[in-house]
């Protein structure tokens, strides 16, 4: 709270700072036809408060400007998602766009004033420079979206809604909120000049141009002014409205009783399965990871694959996971979703547990204290556990446990072990790591893997 109040204190300071060089330049230059100060323009402010005409061309210019951001807002972000899933019309639209973003919005008004009118001429300017700014910055964050969580969302099986809430999101969210500080305010900008030119009636423009004519410098800068604090609340209000709608469904709660009866039943229990591998070879490039491998893996057991760096034990669980795509899996990143909490991530992957079911696992791990908090402010060591009751909470006909012990102590260990012996359902599990008493812990069968 007191950092709060005391950013605020220097905000106002700052503010005051700059309304006294204003009012001293004012002084220094003492000519109010060439350049109004601070209080004359406070004075004619006040002035026009009182005016209805005042309150009307606000609200006019206002409306016809937020118009067309929202318009290019909408276009903008959602040709973004058609040209990422579409290169073609990523191709296609590229010209175009960069065509709207170069051309000078004073060299197009004249043009756009016979084309549209001087009534409708904002909302072509406003889309002109929103939404390249838009388009741009949404398809720059979905397609810096990181593989390893499309591969893990993939791997889940989760559906293409929950891949945008809790993937796409996250990617996009950054940038997606600095164009629009940026469009939002070059938007206030280009629609008034374009109004100054085009002079429709009851506009900013109209009032400023008017106040050029007869040298009412004050009334110039009591429109600018305005002006100014407008572009600031509008941009507070539309980000905070952009930032709820973002997060709004983040929150997973447990499904009610029909809609769960529902979900089983379009998503029925899958059954533990075998794995016969016969004579597999993986290599990378001229490397050969993994030479004439065979073996079975009966469900109903839990087998531990060992070997030094590099002997292919990610890679065979690779080819298992490619080879059985309902499988459920914790890999060597931790790839949990940033935007939720560690019971949010758990929750997402099979919605059928409860949340005091999924608190208990917590607290068995020793993450109780911290379920709710945001993936972000956990430990490495923390955020590997939440990402193996991921894996062992899911639905899948085998379990792909990759290097669940790293980075854990003796203890912590322990309360990993017992958790893959206690969810394994008769399924088969495969762990990888580097140490025999790790798989002494799970009572594992162990397979060593060499060149």
């Amino acid at each position: 709270m007191k950092d709060l109040i005391a950013g605020i204190v220097k905000k106002i300071v700052i503010i005051l700072i700059w309304i006294f060089i204003w009012q001293g330049v004012a002084l220094l230059i003492n000519n109010d036809i060439y350049f109004a100060g601070p209080i004359d323009t406070i004075k004619e402010l006040f002035s026009l408060f009182g005016s209805s005409e005042y309150w009307l061309t606000i609200g006019n210019s206002l409306a016809r400007i937020l118009a067309g951001f929202l318009i290019a807002f909408a276009v903008g972000y959602g040709l973004s998602f058609v040209s990422y899933g579409l290169p073609i019309i990523k191709d296609f639209m590229g010209p175009f766009v960069s065509l709207i973003k170069s051309v000078p919005v004073a060299s197009v008004v004249v043009m756009l004033l016979i084309w549209f009118g001087s009534e409708n001429i904002t909302y072509v300017i406003a889309f002109m420079v929103v939404f390249p700014a838009i388009y741009i910055s949404m398809l720059e964050g979905l397609e810096s979206t990181d593989p390893d969580m499309i591969e893990m969302a993939r791997s889940f099986r989760m559906s293409k809604l929950k891949t945008y809430r809790y993937i796409y999101r996250a990617a996009y969210m950054s940038s997606l909120n600095a164009a629009i500080k940026v469009s939002i305010g070059m938007c206030f900008k280009a629609c008034v000049a374009a109004e100054i030119i085009g002079l429709p009636s009851l506009s900013i423009g109209e009032h400023i141009y008017m106040g050029k004519i007869y040298f009412e410098t004050k009334s110039v800068f009591a429109w600018t002014a305005s002006l100014i604090v407008l572009s600031i609340i509008v941009e507070k209000i539309l980000l905070a409205i952009v930032n709820w709608w973002q997060i709004r469904g983040l929150g997973v709660g447990v499904r009610p009783a029909l809609k769960l009866e529902r979900y089983l039943k379009d998503n029925p229990p899958l059954k533990p399965v075998d794995i016969v591998l016969n004579d597999i070879t993986c290599s990378y490039g001229e490397d050969e990871v993994i030479k004439d491998f065979s073996y079975k893996f009966e469900k109903g057991n839990i087998y531990f694959l060992i070997g030094e760096s590099g002997e292919g034990k990610t890679t065979l669980l690779n080819v298992i996971g490619q080879a059985f795509p309902e499988s459920s899996r914790m890999f060597q990143e931790d790839r949990l979703c940033p935007l939720l909490t560690g019971l949010g991530n758990v929750c997402i992957v099979n919605p059928i547990y409860t949340y005091n079911e999924i608190g208990w696992y917590f607290e068995k791990v020793g993450l109780d204290v911290t379920s709710n908090l945001p993936i972000l402010a956990l430990s490495g060591g923390m955020k590997r556990r939440v990402a193996l009751l991921r894996a062992l909470l899911a639905d899948g006909e085998v379990v792909l446990l990759d290097e669940p012990f790293a980075g854990l102590d003796y203890e912590n260990k322990e309360k990993v072990a017992y958790l893959i012996k206690e969810l394994q359902r008769d399924r088969c599990v495969i762990v990888t790591g580097h140490s025999r008493e790790d798989a002494d812990l799970l009572g594992a069968v162990t397979v060593e893997l060499t060149h």
